[in-house]
């Protein structure tokens, strides 16, 4: 019997020995050696230890650390942060359980979080009492609101996300004007992060009828309807808590007053009252405790109040004109085909002679589909392939469509997942916001980044700009990123400080529902061996931040989340008692476990 413990012994120090030595080797090679040459010399440790963890990754490790672990032996699980001092200490402790002298023993390893000095760089120091860091998309409603950043500052909030799809750039200022004032305020250190826009690929606008537009309050909350009314001529940006968008002519718009009652009959010939209930820059909210129809020839009447004598013509009363054609969805169904259009067309339905058409946002993006690829849109609403490629659209056969029968609507996603990208993650766009970028923000999100050499295009961008450049932080959402992640990681390597944000809803779409779990594990375990922090994002406290409660599964995933440095939560309407809930519940878990990984505290 000791004969055969002994043999395995020495089976396993001999296995490990050999594991050790092609991991070290593995920074020998060409290859490595010229991306480790690239690398920041304050990033080396890091960038070095992410090549031995890709090498000792390379084979299925299963078998070998079950038979460490029935010897109490188990430290491959957590080697990600410090390969080969993990490997070393193991070839000690096999070598004095063998009986046999094994190499010199390694200084004594200690198992610190050499993630977290750089995750201090990233993002500021961390508050007291929480390592895990909380970022907030900014509202659009956060430009004319500065009450709300202060919220979100006192809640808990440590990084603001703004999202440069959204708006432009003065209210990107606004917005950071009053959040730097909140952070002031309230001696919280709050950092931004601007997310370029990228080369997402959209549905087109799709529209039917003149339309009626129809305002209905909620049944259930009783909450009213709620209207955006700006300038006929430079409409402003809507809120995004409103239903629809009016726009009137800014001499009649200009008397609104909060709290004024305005007078209409309606389409339908019946009296409502629409309540003004606020006036912020560019326009007025307006809400309906009643259903009201709205369509061309109906008038709109100020109280005599709210408009002084005297006032020109058109001030009191205004007519509404013609409305746009309105916005409307395509209904498709599993089997139906659909054409995507290599330019913006206005989509329409189907028709007995024709499938249904939709027009696309970046038609260069569609340049290397193929007969056979699979095609998801609205998040994975409507899956199918490709079906037939033509000089002016794709047409894709719908296989599976969630409930059987949907409406698909302008600006929604378009993903491809197995279609190679001929598009630099960088677009005209962002070209031009990254001046505005580069004077403002403290990180900045590469979004659809695929390839090293879009990390080196934006990096390139930041170092011509004056003044200090913001942090680039990789946005990982597609197929090709996670196929070429440490390669990424390496090119961000490059600079002193670096980030890594999982958007894990297009991670989702791309990778498949199915696959996401073991995506964003491996992800996390490659960030921590490179030393690189991270964001974990997308639809964490989404009911809550929504509706207003949370749901089981969201608590689970933000004990989960917390093992990455920083978690985001998307804006919504109770965004601020989501950050509270947050804030709690990352302390109470890192009172019981303060680091990343699983730790004993005694049972209560």
């Amino acid at each position: 019997m000791l004969r055969r413990v002994d043999t395995e012994l020495a089976s396993l120090l001999t296995e490990v020995e050999a594991l050790r030595d092609r991991v070290a080797a593995s920074t020998d090679t060409p290859t490595a050696r010229a991306a480790l040459a690239a690398v920041h010399p304050e990033r080396l440790a890091g960038a070095t230890n992410l090549v031995h963890y890709v090498a000792l990754r390379a084979t299925d490790l299963r078998p070998l650390q079950a038979r460490l672990l029935a010897r109490g032996l188990a430290p491959l699980v957590y080697a990600g942060s410090a390969v080969l001092p993990t490997l070393d200490t193991l070839l000690t402790a096999l070598g004095a359980l063998a009986g046999r002298p094994s190499r010199p023993a390694p200084p004594l390893f200690v198992d610190t979080d050499p993630v977290a000095a750089h995750a201090d760089a990233l993002f500021g120091p961390p508050p007291e009492g929480r390592r895990c860091r909380i970022m907030v998309t900014a509202p659009a409603e956060a430009a004319d609101d500065p009450a709300l950043l202060r919220a979100l500052s006192e809640a808990g909030l440590d990084c603001l996300r703004v999202n440069c799809a959204r708006d432009a750039a003065p209210a990107w200022q606004a917005t950071i004007e009053h959040l730097r004032a909140a952070a002031r305020e309230s001696g919280r250190p709050c950092r931004v992060l601007m997310d370029l826009t990228g080369p997402k690929l959209r549905t087109a606008e799709i529209v039917g009828a003149p339309a009626v537009l129809r305002l209905r309050p909620n049944r259930e909350t009783r909450a009213p309807a709620r209207l955006w009314v700006t300038d006929a001529e430079v409409p402003a940006p809507a809120p995004e808590s409103v239903q629809a968008v009016l726009r009137l002519p800014a001499a009649w718009r200009a008397h609104l007053q909060p709290g004024e009652k305005l007078r209409v009959t309606d389409a339908r010939g019946r009296a409502r009252t629409l309540r003004v209930a606020e006036v912020l820059r560019g326009g007025a909210v307006l809400t309906a405790r009643r259903r009201v129809h709205l369509a061309a020839g109906v008038l709109l009447r100020h109280a005599r109040r709210a408009v002084p004598e005297g006032a020109a013509e058109g001030t009191r009363d205004t007519t509404l004109g013609p409305l746009p054609l309105a916005p409307c969805g395509l209904s498709l169904s599993a089997g139906d085909a659909l054409e995507i259009a290599r330019d913006e067309r206005t989509g329409r339905p189907a028709t007995p002679d024709a499938c249904a058409v939709v027009g696309c946002t970046l038609p260069e993006a569609l340049a290397a589909v193929r007969v056979g690829d699979p095609v998801s849109l609205d998040d994975g609403k409507f899956r199918g392939r490709v079906e037939a490629v033509a000089p002016d659209h794709v047409r894709i056969r719908l296989e599976h469509v969630r409930g059987g029968t949907q409406k698909l609507r302008a600006g929604r996603g378009i993903n491809l997942p197995e279609t190679p990208s001929t598009v630099p993650a960088l677009t005209e766009r962002d070209h031009a916001d990254l001046p505005f970028v580069a004077a403002h923000a403290d990180m900045v999100a590469l979004s659809f980044v695929n390839a090293p050499e879009d990390v080196f295009a934006l990096q390139a961008r930041l170092d011509a700009a004056e003044g200090p450049s913001p942090v680039v932080t990789l946005k990982i959402e597609t197929r090709r990123a996670v196929a070429d992640f440490p390669a990424l990681l390496l090119a961000a390597l490059r600079k002193p400080v670096c980030g890594v944000l999982i958007a894990r809803g297009d991670l989702a779409v791309e990778c498949g529902f199915e696959r996401l779990a073991e995506i964003q594990e491996e992800l996390l375990r490659l960030c921590e061996a490179a030393h690189v922090p991270v964001v974990w994002a997308t639809q964490v406290l989404e009911t809550l931040a929504q509706a207003g409660v949370a749901t089981r599964a969201e608590i689970a995933d933000v004990a989960l989340g917390r093992r990455a440095d920083c978690i985001m939560l998307n804006k919504g309407p109770h965004i601020v008692e989501a950050v509270r809930l947050l804030d709690a519940l990352l302390r109470r878990l890192e009172r019981r476990e303060p680091g990343r990984r699983p730790a004993l505290p005694p049972l209560t």
